[in-house]
Formats: C-alpha cells, sequence, structure tokens
C-alpha cells in the first residue's frame, strides 16, 4: 500500500524535528518548509499595537527570565524527551524544500508543484488564506492547547493557571483564516505532575499529539475526517507578563522551576 504524501510546514526548532522524525517511517513526506521567524521589530511592533506598551514590556521581561530559567531545566526537558523517545535528529537537507516566510509567492509555488494530500504544520508563523487556499489539500496543525478556551501560546500554561487541568492538552485541527479557529479533530490531555513546569508542558503536549496527527493525515487523505464540534467559550491567550507569572507562581502554584 502507497504512503500518504504529505508536505511539512514547520518552525525551526526541536518541536518541528520531532513531528517530522515521528511522521517519516508511516508518510511519504515529499518535503519541508522551514519557517523564519518574524523580524524582532515587526513583532515587537505588532504586539504593542494589539496589546500596548505596558503588556508588552511585562512578556519582554518573563522572555528575558524564562529563558535563563530554560538553562536549569534543559536536564530535565532532555531526559523527559528521552524518556518518551522523542527524535530531535535534524531533518535531511534534500527534503528541506524552502527556508522563509511560508506565506510568500515563492514557497507557495513550490508547495502547489508537491501536489499533497495533506499539509501538516507544526510552530509556523499565521498562515494567510492565500496559502491555505492554494491547494486542494487539507492543512493540518498541532496546537498545545485545548481549542477554543486555550487558543494562541502556552495553552497547557494557561490552563494550570486558570485551575482547569481538566483541559491541559493538545489539538489537532484543521487550520482557517483564524488563531486555531479550525474544526477540531482529535484532542488529547496530559498529565501534570508537580515535577512538570513551564518548558515539559509542551514536550507532554507534543507527545500526545503526535499519534493524533497519523490519525487526522489518514482521516484528512481518505476524505473521513470528523469535525469535533465544541461550544465553550472562546479565547485567545498570549505571552505572560513577567508579573503575571509571579502572580500565578504564588496564587495557583503553576511554576517555571529552577531545578
Amino acid at each position: 500500500m502507497d504512503k500518504i504524501n504529505i508536505v511539512l510546514l514547520v518552525g525551526d526548532d526541536d518541536p518541528g524535528r520531532i513531528m517530522f522524525n515521528a511522521l517519516k517511517a508511516d508518510f511519504n513526506i515529499q518535503g519541508v518548509f522551514v519557517d523564519q521567524a518574524l523580524s524582532k521589530a515587526k513583532m515587537l511592533k505588532w504586539r504593542i499595537k494589539k496589546l500596548g506598551y505596558f503588556e508588552v514590556f511585562g512578556q519582554l521581561l518573563f522572555m528575558l527570565f524564562s529563558k535563563f530559567a530554560f538553562k536549569f531545566s534543559l536536564p530535565k526537558v532532555n531526559k523527559l524527551m528521552q524518556s518518551l523517545a522523542l527524535d530531535k535528529n535534524d531533518i535531511p537537507a534534500e527534503k528541506i524544500k524552502f527556508v522563509g516566510d511560508l506565506n510568500s509567492k515563492e514557497a507557495i509555488a513550490k508547495i502547489k508543484a508537491l501536489c499533497p494530500a495533506v499539509v501538516v504544520v507544526n510552530g509556523t508563523r499565521i498562515l494567510k488564506e492565500k496559502l491555505i487556499g492554494s491547494i486542494d489539500a487539507h492543512f493540518i496543525n498541532t496546537h498545545v492547547g485545548i481549542t477554543p478556551q486555550y487558543r494562541g501560546v502556552h495553552g497547557g500554561y494557561w490552563s494550570l493557571c486558570q485551575d482547569d487541568e481538566e483541559n491541559c492538552g493538545v489539538t489537532v485541527h484543521l487550520i482557517d483564516k483564524g488563531v486555531d479557529t479550525g474544526g477540531v479533530l482529535y484532542q488529547g490531555k496530559i498529565k501534570v505532575e508537580k515535577s512538570d513546569n513551564f518548558f515539559t508542558y509542551p514536550i507532554k503536549q507534543l507527545n500526545c499529539a503526535i499519534p493524533l496527527m497519523k490519525k487526522a493525515i489518514q482521516d484528512c487523505s481518505s476524505g473521513n475526517e470528523k469535525v469535533i464540534v465544541r461550544n465553550q467559550n472562546s479565547k485567545q491567550w498570549y505571552h505572560p507578563t513577567l508579573w503575571s507569572y509571579f502572580y500565578h507562581l504564588v496564587i495557583r502554584g503553576v511554576r517555571l522551576e529552577l531545578e
């Protein structure tokens, strides 16, 4: 039986590499398109316009703090990935067809030329309608949060901050023009332990997402996908500020552990 032809759109990071290595044995990966992050200046300008100077300043402080904290959590993260048998080895150079803005004309033309049955998305910028509508194929995204309640970033962390461990998990969904608003195909919950922190939640979420993504690819390629209708409140979440992080650390005990 022939393998399903897929294309991967990923960020230049470990989650993208892990997803590639998890899917390569079961599907024919025609090519990998690596998204280059928006310039810091453009991202900062967008955030200020959306959230305001004070909120963005707090987010920047938290991001600096989290970079420092990550160094202390790296052994724990690596140990967890090893225990889950997650492979973060580099994507072979011959598989990488494009590096840059995935919404560009060049990227779209190269994706169209491959004619994939399914496009798998993991950790990219927001994809525009001109890309999503360019080929007759489903675009499926891995979102580290339960939608629609926890759209945006750090869905697992924010669910715990809301004392909502029941909705600490992952969503595999179709991509539409909104931010994590596409039809839900599969969702899974993760088990949170006392030793977990800001950096281990997404590793557990990604591990939970991999078998769900495999099912979603098979469903969509055969036309048997079923969208789960969820009527819960919808909210988009952003990076925490440094002061909101410490607030939730004290009130909820949701931490960014330094050990």
